[in-house]
């Protein structure tokens, strides 16, 4: 599973109607928000990554939403999918750094003195 935490801003009039929308969309709870800035943090839960990206997008694309960005994510599995997660990344990236190439528990383990 995996879980985000969004930031939502929107015209402060729109507040109740972009929250409105957002609690409308499967995968998506509203917590906290702030009428004067129009700013609300959502969080969007998925069973995969693609479809925590789709929701994401379709977020970005209420009309009342100016901006939708991920500040925080989760991947509930993260130890068990890390293998998948590095074969699917494309060709001509730099090169991945001996902590992500390596056993991931040792990796995290060797780091905790950096």
């Amino acid at each position: 599973m995996n879980l985000s935490a969004i930031l939502v801003v929107t015209a402060p009039a729109n507040l109740q109607s972009a929250r409105t929308q957002l609690d409308q969309m499967a995968g998506v709870d509203t917590h906290q928000s702030d009428p004067a800035s129009g700013r609300l943090i959502a969080t969007i839960e998925a069973p995969t990554l693609k479809d925590e990206i789709d929701i994401l997008k379709r977020i970005q694309a209420l009309p009342d939403v100016a901006m939708a960005e991920m500040v925080e994510h989760h991947f509930e599995e993260e130890l068990e999918n890390y293998a998948s997660m590095l074969a699917e990344l494309p060709e001509g990236l730099p090169e991945v750094p001996r902590f992500l190439r390596d056993d991931v528990p040792t990796a995290i383990a060797d780091r905790e003195g950096e």
